[in-house]
């Protein structure tokens, strides 16, 4: 085996290693915080991902269950999970193939010719530990432990008489998640983790907030997390004030910002039992704002206190 590169997000450990001189290419843009030192023997990765060169084996009775048209697709057996990265225009093989186990565990990664370059030392493996592909893993993985959950949602941990608090902020593209994050990272006490993706996991009576490299237009990625205490979800308005939320209420604005499989029926209900808890140990609010309102961190501020 080659040398790993490995990558920690949301407390779980992705350990990309490869066959055959093989040298896989460490990821960049806004990964540097999430990139975790080499592997001990003997440590075990939550998810392991073994990576070859060349076509995946012909692998029968597969069935298509979901496409994005555009990007990935995912074929299933009994006992197989195969994603496919397909390029844009559709003419050619797809530039990765991972066949993984049920639970999103063991995984072989096979990649097309295209994402090799030839040195002279050395065979290597460019641009496959980056997104789509480490997220697609996560969320599967995580949903199939029933342990957390990956929300379109800025995160940030506030200072509130010096207890640090996790709050979040969720909503669809354009909502305002970047805004808000530009706008609340001058104020004194707050610290923010992500401007787009949050994971957010369960523990036995409460929940907590995790940073992951996937950002927004503000470009913030920070490995770190927080206990939650707080779901807001964004809606812009003439004037701003936080509404609380019922479960159902919350629900129903849970759900279009949660990343769930639809497709796949097991991971479907842990999902769903997922946001149950977790709307049953975290308050949720609907955070009507206004843009650039001076007085907007203090009210979610004062609402933590």
């Amino acid at each position: 085996m080659q040398p790993t590169v490995n990558l920690d997000i949301a407390d779980t450990r992705l350990c990309f290693h490869s066959r055959s001189g093989l040298r896989i290419q460490p990821p960049g843009w806004d990964y540097p915080d999430f990139i975790a030192p080499a592997s001990a023997p003997g440590d075990a990765a939550d998810i392991n991902i073994v990576v070859s060169a060349g076509a995946p084996p012909a692998a029968a009775e597969m069935t298509a269950c979901f496409d994005t048209g555009d990007a990935w697709r995912m074929s299933s057996s009994d006992h197989l999970r195969r994603i496919e990265m397909v390029p844009r225009d559709g003419t050619s093989a797809p530039h990765w193939c991972a066949d993984t186990d049920c639970e999103y565990r063991q995984v072989q990664l096979y990649c097309a010719d295209r994402l090799l370059q030839t040195g002279i030392q050395c065979t290597e493996v460019r641009h496959l530990v980056q997104y789509p592909l480490d997220q697609i893993l996560l969320v599967q993985h995580l949903l199939g432990a029933r342990k957390g959950l990956l929300l379109h949602a800025a995160g940030a941990v506030v200072d509130v008489q010096d207890s640090f608090q996790g709050v979040v902020f969720a909503g669809i593209s354009g909502a305002g998640k970047s805004t808000l994050t530009r706008q609340f990272m001058d104020n004194p006490g707050w610290r923010f983790l992500s401007d787009d993706r949050i994971v957010l996991r369960l523990g036995p009576t409460a929940a907590s907030m995790h940073g992951t490299p996937w950002p927004g237009d503000a470009h913030v990625a920070l490995n770190r997390s927080a206990p939650l205490k707080a779901l807001c979800f964004l809606r812009q308005a003439d004037s701003s004030h936080l509404q609380p939320l019922s479960s159902a209420e919350a629900l129903e604005r849970l759900l279009p910002v949660t990343s769930i499989p639809w497709y796949d029926r097991p991971l479907l209900h842990n999902a769903l039992d997922c946001c149950e808890q977790l709307l049953a140990r975290v308050p949720a609010y609907e955070l009507n704002f206004r843009r650039r309102d001076p007085r907007l961190a203090d009210i979610v501020k004062a609402t933590l206190a």
